[in-house]
């Protein structure tokens, strides 16, 4: 009878071996099979993509992560400015989905993530003029109250609190 694990110890060594030079003799191919993959699951399922960039992101800054896959609800449109989101499968777009802490001195948990498109993070960044006020009423509706806008200086690259 023929044993697997058995066959496996004894060519276990061997067959690593042989997948690494093959992946190294052929790393434009990996690369592209990679990339493909991700863009699949990416357009397939973008709150498993977000969940792996959010508890990336988290491990890199020390931040808790409590949020899971089930956690994370993507609406059709965007609650600040209302456009619909859209899957990117590439570079990003005003419309792309993107994931934001409410209040970004505290982690990742399910009460202080909202999902919005990738115009209302940057305009949440850059504090556009044009955008402000769509923010601000979203952002105090969201947070009861308590608003707390996070402002970016572009010329100075410094960045601030401003409790309202």
């Amino acid at each position: 009878m023929f044993d697997r694990k058995a066959y496996y110890q004894r060519t276990k060594e061997r067959v690593k071996a042989n997948s690494k030079k093959w992946k190294q003799a052929n790393r434009t191919k990996v690369q592209q099979q990679t990339r493909d993959q991700y863009l699949h699951l990416k357009a397939s399922d973008p709150a498993r993509v977000l969940l792996g960039e959010v508890q990336r992101r988290a491990k890199r800054k020390g931040l808790n992560c409590t949020i899971t896959k089930e956690g994370i609800v993507i609406p059709s449109h965007c609650p600040v400015f209302g456009i619909e989101l859209k899957r990117s499968c590439g570079k990003r777009s005003a419309n792309s989905i993107s994931l934001d802490r409410i209040d970004p001195k505290q982690g990742y948990t399910k009460e202080n993530i909202v999902v919005v498109s990738w115009r209302a993070t940057t305009s949440n960044q850059t504090h556009l003029l044009m955008n402000c006020s769509s923010w601000l009423n979203f952002t105090k509706d969201t947070t009861s109250g308590k608003l707390l806008v996070y402002q970016e200086k572009i010329l100075r690259h410094k960045k601030f609190w401003i409790e309202i």
